[in-house]
């Protein structure tokens, strides 16, 4: 298992992101570990003020991210080494969640990149 925002996400053995969470449901991680999902939400807001929902796309985007900013890997195999269907997808649920298409937010982190070394 992998330690995530104080929650362990099962490594689900897809080979493609080991050790990492992946796009799956509450109830998919709950039964992971054991109990319901009403028992993950509880002990996610206890613990980490947020809903398991919120916990798992936080670490989701967090991921998607650092290999936004750090690799040059395409956003389509960003989308599908994080679970999700297709690219169209995995974009829609990061302009929702940071305001910004995947690839609007590669271009202004790297500007801020380029700009943080000229200084």
């Amino acid at each position: 298992m992998a330690r995530a925002d104080g929650l362990r996400f099962p490594v689900a053995g897809t080979g493609k992101r080991l050790g990492y969470p992946t796009h799956k449901c509450v109830a998919f991680y709950a039964g992971e570990l054991g109990i319901t999902p009403t028992q993950l939400n509880r002990i996610c807001r206890e613990v980490l003020r947020k809903s398991a929902l919120g916990a798992i796309n936080a670490r989701l985007l967090r991921e998607a991210e650092r290999d936004l900013v750090y690799t040059f890997i395409g956003v389509k195999e960003i989308a599908l080494s994080l679970g999700f269907s297709d690219a169209a997808y995995f974009s829609r649920f990061f302009s929702k969640h940071k305001r910004y298409r995947p690839t609007q937010f590669r271009e202004q982190a790297h500007r801020h990149l380029r700009r943080g070394k000229a200084g």
